[in-house]
C-alpha cells in the first residue's frame, strides 16, 4: 500500500510561470492532460490519475513529498496540483 509519493522533477516540470507564480495552464502537456486524464503525459496528471482511482476503490490519498530543491517545493507543489485538479474537474 502506497502512503507516501516523493517528486523529484526538474523546476519546469512544475509548469509554474516564474514571472507571477501562476500555473501555466495553457502549456500542450497540460491541455493533453486535461483532455487525456486517463493517458497522463505529466506528473500531475499522473497524480490526479491516481488520486482518482484511489478515491474511487476507497483508499486512502497517499502524502505527496516534493524532494526538488527549489524555494518553497510544498507550497508550489500543492499550488500547482490544486490548480490542475480543479481545471480536471471543472
Amino acid at each position: 500500500d502506497i502512503r507516501i509519493v516523493s517528486l523529484t522533477i526538474t523546476e519546469g516540470g512544475y509548469c509554474i510561470d516564474d514571472s507571477n507564480g501562476q500555473f501555466m495552464a495553457h502549456l500542450p502537456q497540460i491541455q493533453h492532460d486535461l483532455a487525456n486524464p486517463n493517458q497522463p503525459k505529466t506528473v500531475f496528471g499522473f497524480l490526479c490519475a491516481a488520486l482518482a482511482r484511489r478515491r474511487a476503490e476507497g483508499t486512502p490519498a497517499f502524502t505527496l513529498m516534493s524532494c526538488d530543491n527549489l524555494p518553497h517545493n510544498g507550497a508550489v507543489t500543492r499550488k500547482a496540483l490544486l490548480t490542475f485538479a480543479a481545471l480536471r474537474d471543472a
